[in-house]
């Protein structure tokens, strides 16, 4: 009996031969695998509107965006994972992909060699400075040794240290320091107001104005750009310019190593085309413009500041030499010559 052909047959045969005729063409195209785009965690602890943050940090991010074609993202995250004091700990320990922060922040003897850009009279740009920073770095594999356990995406600093007192006595020379309490960041800076006769007080830059206002520092060492930043200009009453700063601090940005690794070698080549030098120099901007809008806000202020003269000057370098003499040792110990390491930031951060 022959097999009754419908309507409905045929449609269905049409149907069954449009799907070969698909499948085929699918086989015949080349397969093309969809990647889902890393997104990398960041702690950040400066204030969302710091200039380092909205001029630096969020410019980078889109950067790794474009320079990965949309493979790594990074996400800051709002609130930080813990405290800036312990934010090398966190992409170490990988609670955090990214941290950055001051290596004077980070307790012990990890940091030695890399501190070299934290003395005196390096220079009046962060820009210069940071971009010298990072150069020696390169030359200098001792640096990267002390941050084991992360890949270093940048160091910097951030613009020259002044001094900010909320006494009406002008701070000109070394006796003029003597038994103030001030506020430090650690690092040279420390063993520098030590050495001048002040007493040491770490203090965290989001309780400075209320500590300043009850008395409990005297004074504070930190860039121009800070009283802007974290709003105590109105709690101060005399700056001391120091040529080329009374100190820098050193930062780092560092990624946890692990994390690192499991990039892809393009997208770490990619990465580090907007790191290295080339983000030291973009905070680097960000901070010299942030400081030169400071100076314009400290004019306005009428504040009086007073820049140091080289008696000061001398005495400044009097208390450095046992200071730079205990870091040379320390270089030393870690097989770097500390007089050329030095010499060699110095000349370079003076070339913009």
């Amino acid at each position: 009996m022959t097999p009754k052909y419908t309507a409905s047959t045929k449609l269905k045969t049409v149907f069954k031969g449009t799907l070969t005729a698909v499948a085929l063409l699918l086989s015949a195209a080349p397969v093309t695998t969809v990647v889902a785009a890393e997104t990398l965690t960041l702690s950040s602890w400066l204030p969302p509107t710091h200039p380092f943050v909205v001029n630096a940090l969020k410019p980078w991010a889109d950067q790794v965006r474009e320079a990965t074609n949309g493979n790594v993202r990074i996400r800051i995250l709002a609130k930080p994972l813990g405290s800036p004091l312990i934010h090398f700990d966190l992409a170490k320990d990988g609670i955090a992909d990214i941290s950055y922060g001051l290596q004077s922040y980070t307790k012990g003897t990890r940091f030695e060699v890399s501190n070299v850009a934290q003395f005196p009279f390096l220079g009046e740009s962060a820009e210069a400075v940071s971009a010298a920073y990072w150069q020696v770095a390169e030359e200098t594999p001792e640096i990267f040794a002390e941050h084991e356990g992360t890949h270093v995406l940048s160091l910097f600093t951030h613009g020259p240290g002044i001094i900010q007192n909320r006494t009406e006595n002008k701070i000109e020379k070394a006796a003029d320091l003597e038994g103030l309490k001030v506020r430090v960041p650690g690092g040279v800076a420390n063993d520098l107001i030590a050495a001048l006769g002040a007493e040491q007080m770490l203090v965290s830059p989001s309780e400075i104005y209320e500590t300043m206002s009850r008395g409990v520092i005297d004074a504070l060492t930190m860039p121009a750009e800070t009283m802007v930043s974290y709003k105590f200009i109105d709690a101060v009453d005399n700056i001391t310019q120091i040529p080329g700063g009374l100190y820098n601090t050193t930062w780092f940005m560092s990624m946890n190593q692990g994390r690192w690794d499991s990039l892809s070698e393009d997208d770490q080549k990619a990465i580090m085309s907007v790191s290295g030098e080339a983000f030291a120099r973009l905070q680097g901007q960000a901070w010299d413009v942030a400081d030169a809008a400071a100076w314009e806000a400290i004019k306005e202020a009428d504040i009086p500041v007073t820049v140091a003269d080289d008696a000061f000057i001398a005495e400044i370098n009097a208390a450095l030499e046992p200071i730079e003499a205990e870091w040379l040792e320390k270089a030393a110990k870690k097989g770097v010559d500390g007089e050329a390491l030095l010499a060699s930031l110095r000349a370079k951060a003076q070339q913009k």
